[in-house]
């Protein structure tokens, strides 16, 4: 049970993953919780898997079975009519829910589950195209760990169980190899783990260091010949024949209820601004300014529930605009400055001075995604004293003096306290 603070986690986990994957050449898919026995007799599941999955359901038309993984559905929805070498690389995405029977003693938290939710995509291509979406796909995975706070990866490239698997041993080392020659050429650390394979194929999983240097794997990347046979897949090639499509399949999450745990233990639950379930209090210090105070959350509760559109920047004052409230999804702004600093991994504040000194002294805000950006307008309001974010920078005695100066009969002070660890 997803309870209400670690619900906004989630979606905001969820809606990042969304975002990169539209912005990456994604289509989303939708598929069914339930299916008839003999899609995963065809996929082979039933042969090679069927003790990882829940027991049946007999129904009125047939055997049914709650689906173990989301790939045999998406060769359905790749078959459901001829395609073209042009439609490819062909990316499906779903946040897809999938149900898997582990052992009462095997469960471990939101780590090891048995219904649970994957970032599942599926990338059908020709063989030529399998190495390029390979290590795009690599540069995908490690580009969204990093937005999230991971820096430290390696890789174990996993090979052929040679009691459990499909397909040819021909077709098993050229998938090998390319997965390892993608790992090679991108330059990323890895071991082989020989036999740790899953049935259909080869798999690259990326594994990560969390703030106290444990080691977690995440990521899976595996490459597919077996299904697509089993499915009969084809497409029509530049020559007018018909030819077998490869299919990739890639958890970049691994599961969204694990890689929240994850998050949960790098950060101590500190989250950065941007993921964090409160972001922001307006405390009132007196009942004088209640008024005021609740007039500033409703102002920015409307702004930020208006409608933005995706920027890959934040958007900043130009050289000759005068200094203005600017906001993102996850921050206010009084922005002086005309260029954003250097990314970095988590939100960093600046603490702004008082809005009648703004001039020597602005607020900004680094963030580990591009945020969506927004209009600017007008200062909330000339009397309100401060911005403060914890664990930022006190004012310059300059700033405060001005401050003082400006506004002498200054009556409230609002405090902004961020609710996640400013770092």
């Amino acid at each position: 049970m997803w309870h209400p603070k670690g619900a906004i986690v989630r979606k905001l986990m969820e809606d990042y993953s969304r975002e990169r994957h539209t912005n990456g050449g994604y289509q989303f898919v939708f598929t069914p919780h339930l299916a008839n026995a003999n899609l995963f007799e065809t996929s082979g599941h039933l042969g090679w898997y069927k003790d990882g999955m829940y027991p049946p359901m007999e129904m009125d038309n047939g055997t049914y079975y709650m689906k173990p993984m989301n790939c045999p559905m998406h060769c359905l929805i790749f078959r459901s009519r001829q395609r073209s070498y042009r439609e490819l690389p062909l990316r499906l995405f779903e946040l897809g829910t999938v149900y898997r029977y582990e052992r009462a003693g095997t469960l471990h938290g939101l780590m090891r589950i048995r219904g649970f939710t994957q970032d599942d995509s599926h990338i059908f291509c020709t063989p030529e195209q399998a190495a390029g979406e390979i290590k795009s796909l690599l540069d995908f995975v490690i580009s969204v760990l990093k937005a999230f706070g991971f820096t430290e990866f390696t890789a174990n490239l996993s090979t052929k169980d040679p009691n459990k698997y499909a397909g040819d041993d021909d077709a098993w080392d050229a998938a090998t190899d390319a997965l390892r020659a993608a790992l090679e050429n991108y330059g990323l650390a890895y071991k082989i783990k020989e036999g740790d394979a899953a049935f259909y194929g080869p798999k690259i999983d990326i594994d990560v260091k969390d703030a106290i240097g444990r080691t977690w794997q995440l990521s899976t990347i595996q490459y597919d010949f077996n299904l697509p046979e089993r499915f009969e897949l084809e497409f029509v090639g530049a020559d007018s024949a018909r030819h077998r499509p490869i299919m990739l399949h890639r958890a970049l999450f691994g599961s969204v209820e694990r890689f929240f745990n994850m998050l949960v233990e790098h950060y101590a639950g500190a989250f950065p601004t941007w993921m964090a379930p409160l972001q922001a209090r307006v405390l009132p210090v007196a009942a004088a300014h209640q008024e005021y105070a609740e007039a500033v959350v409703a102002r920015l509760q409307a702004e930020a529930s208006a409608p933005t559109s995706s920027m890959p920047t934040i958007s900043w004052a130009s050289a000759s605009a005068p200094p203005r409230w600017r906001r993102s999804p996850t921050c206010w702004w009084w922005a002086t400055t005309t260029s954003p600093p250097a990314p970095s991994g988590s939100t960093r504040a600046v603490a702004m001075s008082s809005v009648a000194s703004v001039a020597t002294s602005s607020c900004v805000a680094s963030m580990p995604r591009s945020p969506a950006s927004s209009p600017a307008c007008e200062a909330p309001s000339a009397r309100s004293s401060s911005y403060w974010a914890r664990g930022s920078v006190r004012k310059s005695s300059a700033a405060r003096a001005s401050s003082s100066a400006a506004t002498p009969r200054a009556v409230n002070q609002l405090q902004m306290l961020r609710q996640s660890r400013c770092r």
